[in-house]
């Protein structure tokens, strides 16, 4: 890929476990969640974050206010909790101040705001996003920033923010900057830019990036980054690879799974598993599979104890499937309104959370601690008039929600 510039590297971060469904460009239409351990975690849907300790039965509302520079409407672009105690939130929205000694911000031009946290959201610090390149960006020479930004910390003090630039449509124009805190998010550091998207890091050396231009990986920092090739079976060595939309799921740092697809005229032709055993640095496939699973049913690919496993919505079941074994090694029967499964992640051996699309209404999350055998809906409750087809969630006390149990 194009380097955009030649900047300072960074160190960056330690693995998690993270589920994020993007159902449209806008981050208000994105849902993350993420399983801390087996009864805590946290959810953000819409313009809300949501933390738990009991496992999804009650949420607790921990949405910071508004930034006073910040103009109506706001956003959230990132969220980001390495505990139940420590997180940070990037907000978005056409910034107030609309001249600078430089000159004028655009009109299409987003500026960022972090809000972090170390008491579970009961106390929020702000700070604008600053740097040389962010501050340009948007002037009349210059373009402006999109609301699209990814947010990864490898501990309290040192993290990484990819954030698009607003440069169009079409194939190879997703450029991002991306910039780096050593000191909890307080200040912020250009680094080497790269494509928008998603990121997921496992030592302070290795990381990926997932967008539309494609998966990108760096192997010393974030001083260079190139598209991840990936060996072509015989059967799609004349089809171009296509990444499936996700990143490289990662249990440890030295264990990677990725799933690569190969295409031949827009049609899936070849479903390859890989792995790796050396964090990322080499790949060798595992599974090859004559064709993509079937759409209708709405197959994902997880880890559960190191090994593949498939996650599939049908006949209004959850599935959890081997594919390397013929026969499901689990099924849950689920509410009829969902509709396909958007990720999975285990935590361990029989912890997992898994988001699923709706036929009405924004995605679910589920919640298993038997590996599969029962799925139990513990979305936060509905937020700015979301449609939910399941039993209301009761308001137990201050910014506190609980499902009921009947």
């Amino acid at each position: 890929m194009k380097r955009l510039s030649h900047l300072s590297p960074v160190a960056s971060i330690v693995v998690v476990l993270m589920i994020e469904a993007a159902l449209a460009q806008g981050p208000g239409d994105r849902h993350w969640a993420k399983q801390l351990t087996v009864g805590t975690g946290w959810m953000a849907n819409g313009d809300r974050v949501f933390l738990t300790t009991d496992g999804g039965r009650a949420w607790k509302d921990v949405t910071p206010p508004p930034v006073p520079k910040m103009t109506t409407p706001y956003g959230i672009s990132a969220v980001f909790f390495i505990d139940n105690s420590t997180g940070w939130v990037v907000m978005h929205s056409d910034y107030e101040e609309g001249k600078t000694k430089e000159g004028s911000y655009n009109s299409g031009t987003e500026r960022f705001f972090i809000a972090s946290t170390n008491d579970a959201g009961a106390d929020w610090s702000y700070r604008r996003v600053s740097t040389p390149q962010i501050d340009h960006a948007g002037l009349e020479d210059s373009h402006g920033l999109s609301e699209n930004a990814s947010l990864w910390f490898t501990d309290a003090q040192h993290g990484i923010m990819n954030i698009g630039i607003a440069v169009g449509s079409g194939p190879g124009v997703y450029p991002a900057l991306i910039v780096a805190t050593s000191d909890g998010g307080k200040t912020w550091k250009d680094i080497e830019s790269a494509s928008a998207g998603e990121m997921v890091f496992t030592t302070h050396n290795d990381g990926w990036i997932e967008g539309p231009d494609g998966l990108f990986v760096t192997h010393d920092g974030a001083k260079t980054w190139k598209e991840v090739a990936l060996p072509q079976p015989e059967k799609a060595e004349h089809d171009p690879v296509y990444l499936k939309g996700s990143l490289p799921m990662f249990p440890d740092k030295d264990h990677g799974f990725m799933v690569a697809e190969y295409r031949r005229a827009g049609d899936i032709g070849t479903t390859v598993l890989f792995s790796s055993h050396d964090g990322g640095h080499t790949w060798k496939p595992d599974k090859v599979l004559p064709r993509s699973p079937d759409p209708d049913s709405h197959t994902v690919f997880t880890i559960l104890d190191l090994e593949w496993r498939t996650l599939a919505l049908r006949d209004h079941k959850l599935v959890l499937s081997s594919p390397f074994a013929s026969s499901p090694l689990a099924s849950a029967t689920v509410d009829a309104n969902l509709a396909y499964v958007l990720d999975v992640v285990f935590l361990d051996s029989f912890h997992g959370w898994v988001t699923v699309g709706a036929e009405f209404g924004p995605p679910q999350l589920l919640s298993t601690s038997d590996a599969g055998a029962r799925w139990t809906i513990i979305t936060p409750p509905p937020i700015k008039g979301d449609f939910v087809e399941h039993p209301p969630h009761l308001k137990t006390g201050p910014g506190i929600w609980k499902r009921p149990t009947s």
